[in-house]
């Protein structure tokens, strides 16, 4: 009973991070451990939040609460007429927990969709995970000298080649896996605050919906106040020196846009050539912000254009630190070598074409944990 109630726990807790029904979820996984809800005198109750008086979990919204119940038959009691007693085990399940990984490529088909090229080198505090079932070329490629060193590397298909990675063979044929962050709603807007922005001086930014995205032109020193930046078309273009320098407190982007011609058609991001890039999360969820999103792309992007490719590579003093979240659009990447407090991708295809650092300190967001959840049994 108590197995059956810890594994209900943990489907309810699952399934509430990725927005199933948990008490379906967490029922199932019960029956699965033969407990049957309504069967035999089974009672199997799900509470999100948990409602047990007492508990330090009571009321705690980041818990779910499993309780599986079923009248036993007595023995020496039935001389005191008691023919049964309730005996019930209950489980614990955080939805809050930190994953494990920090990098998810999520194209579940194609070779190479992770790549890191060159002689350059990938470090990880974190682990690596490549949902491609690919086998007739692989799905995970580190070439040219290229070095990958991550906490665990993970396949669900195989590896193309492998220069030099640690450890230094990935584990592969892992079962496929699905979007971490699917469960984040994206960021609401309306109008337009600005249209077809091209910046060709040293400028400072608010948030707003711009409309015809960002284009800015080389050499120029942008800075970015505080809040979310949406990109209704157009995208975000800056190359050729310059710097873009986001407030301490927090920026995000929220890329989007439409498949027509006009002012919204949806547009890449292309930050590249950049001589200086500090841009960072919020830690809170305030003014318009997800807490620990830096670019949120838009999940239909791919539909807008075909095979959409965003570029994001920093000198080796880049500090960006935040998710970088491109599910169904590919993402180029050099995050430079500066220690960033943590970096997420999730991201359609993934290909590292510089030195790049991913740190995992989550401690400054709420409840000191990543963005990307997994369920914990906690009692």
């Amino acid at each position: 009973m108590q197995k059956a109630a810890d594994a209900g726990a943990l489907a309810a807790a699952t399934a509430k991070i990725y927005g199933g029904n948990y008490v379906t979820a967490g029922r199932n996984d019960a029956a699965a451990n033969g407990f049957t809800n309504g069967t035999n005198g089974i009672s199997v109750k799900v509470n999100y939040p948990p409602l047990t008086t007492g508990d330090p979990f009571t009321g705690n919204t980041g818990y779910v609460e499993v309780i599986v119940a079923q009248a036993q038959p007595t023995f020496f009691m039935r001389v005191g007429g008691f023919n049964s007693v309730n005996v019930a085990s209950r489980a614990v399940a955080s939805i809050v927990g930190s994953a494990s990984g920090c990098i998810y490529v999520m194209d579940p088909t194609d070779p190479d969709t992770y790549s890191a090229t060159g002689t350059i080198t990938v470090n990880s505090a974190c682990g690596i995970k490549v949902d491609s079932n690919n086998t007739a070329k692989g799905a995970f490629k580190d070439n040219g000298g290229a070095c990958t060193d991550a906490t665990v590397i993970a396949v669900v298909g195989s590896v193309d080649v492998d220069s030099c990675s640690q450890p230094p063979t990935p584990t592969t044929g892992v079962a496929p896996f699905s979007d971490p962050l699917s469960y984040l709603q994206p960021p609401t807007y309306s109008g337009c605050d600005q249209n077809n922005t091209h910046i060709n001086k040293d400028t400072t930014l608010n948030p707003g919906v711009y409309c015809g995205g960002i284009q800015v032109s080389s050499g120029v020193n942008v800075t970015l106040n505080s809040g979310l930046y949406v990109l209704n078309g157009g995208g975000f273009k800056m190359s050729g020196g310059g710097s873009l320098i986001g407030s301490t407190s927090g920026v995000m982007f929220y890329n989007t846009g439409t498949a027509s011609n006009g002012i919204n058609k949806y547009g890449t991001i292309d930050i590249e050539g950049v001589n200086n890039t500090t841009l960072i999360a919020s830690n809170t969820n305030t003014n318009g912000m997800i807490a620990g999103i830096l670019f949120f792309d838009d999940r239909n992007a791919s539909t807008y254009i075909s095979n959409p490719v965003n570029i994001i590579t920093g000198n080796t003093n880049a500090n960006i630190s935040g998710a970088l979240y491109f599910p169904s659009s590919s993402l180029q990447y050099a995050g430079g070598t500066a220690q960033s407090t943590y970096t997420i991708v999730v991201a359609w295809q993934f290909s590292v074409v510089g030195n790049s650092v991913f740190n995992d300190n989550y401690s400054g967001l709420p409840g000191g944990g990543s963005p990307i959840h997994v369920a914990n049994l906690s009692e």
